[in-house]
């Protein structure tokens, strides 16, 4: 059983791809990803958090998923090219140097 897809109108294709490009703001760099744990009162009860870094290419590769949104792929089914895929080395970074971030980030 073969699957066919149906191209999606011209107008919602521009609007989706527009909303992507005015949302987009990934550069080409270093990131720290830092998640959280908050009590209901928003007490802090652990923090953990990693560093990696986005080259060039991976930034391409992010814009080029939009190419498949006429399909619907990205926006109302999953990824179906697997050769648009992001890598990224992550790197752990110790628990009060996370900390530290999170309180940097919170106050600001």
């Amino acid at each position: 059983m073969s699957i066919q897809l149906v191209e999606a109108d011209a107008d919602l294709l521009t609007e989706a791809q527009d909303f992507f490009e005015k949302k987009f703001d990934l550069r080409e760099g270093n990131y720290q990803l830092l998640v959280a744990a908050l009590t209901e009162s928003n007490e802090v009860l652990d923090v953990r958090g990693c560093e990696f870094t986005l080259f060039e290419s991976s930034i391409r590769s992010l814009q080029a998923m939009t190419d498949e949104y006429k399909w619907g792929t990205g926006i109302y089914l999953p990824a179906m090219d697997t050769t648009k895929v992001v890598w990224a080395r992550v790197r752990s970074i110790a628990d009060e140097q996370a900390r530290q971030a999170y309180q940097g980030v919170k106050s600001a």
